[in-house]
C-alpha cells in the first residue's frame, strides 16, 4: 500500500527534474525570456496599455449610462404635451378633453 508521501514523491519526481533541465538552459542559452529580455522591457508597456484601454472602456461606460435609459421623464412629458396640443388645435378633441389631459400630465 502507498502512503500518500510516496505518492506525492513519485508525482513530483519529474517535475522537479524538468524544473531544473530549464532553468539552466534554453537553446544553449543562459535563460531568458523573449529572446535576451525584450519580454522584460516591453512587458510592463504592454500591460500599461491593456490598463489604460481597461480605464477608458469604463469612463466610456459611465458617461454613457444615462444615454442608453432612453428619454426623460420631462421629454416624454412635453412630447405628449405637444401631441394634445395638435389634436386640440385640429379639433379632434374639444376644451374640456383637452384641459383634463393638460392637468393629467402637468401633475
Amino acid at each position: 500500500m502507498k502512503t500518500p508521501a510516496t505518492v506525492l514523491i513519485h508525482t513530483m519526481a519529474p517535475a522537479a527534474a524538468l524544473a531544473q533541465e530549464s532553468d539552466a538552459m534554453w537553446h544553449g542559452h543562459p535563460r531568458m525570456d523573449w529572446h535576451g529580455g525584450v519580454g522584460m522591457m516591453f512587458g510592463p508597456i504592454i500591460w500599461l496599455i491593456v490598463l489604460g484601454l481597461i480605464v477608458v472602456g469604463v469612463v466610456w461606460a459611465i458617461r454613457n449610462m444615462g444615454r442608453w435609459s432612453g428619454p426623460s421623464e420631462s421629454t416624454r412629458k412635453s412630447e405628449a404635451m405637444d401631441i394634445l396640443r395638435s389634436r386640440y388645435a385640429r379639433g379632434e378633441i374639444d376644451t374640456a378633453e383637452f384641459e383634463e389631459r393638460r392637468q393629467k400630465l402637468e401633475s
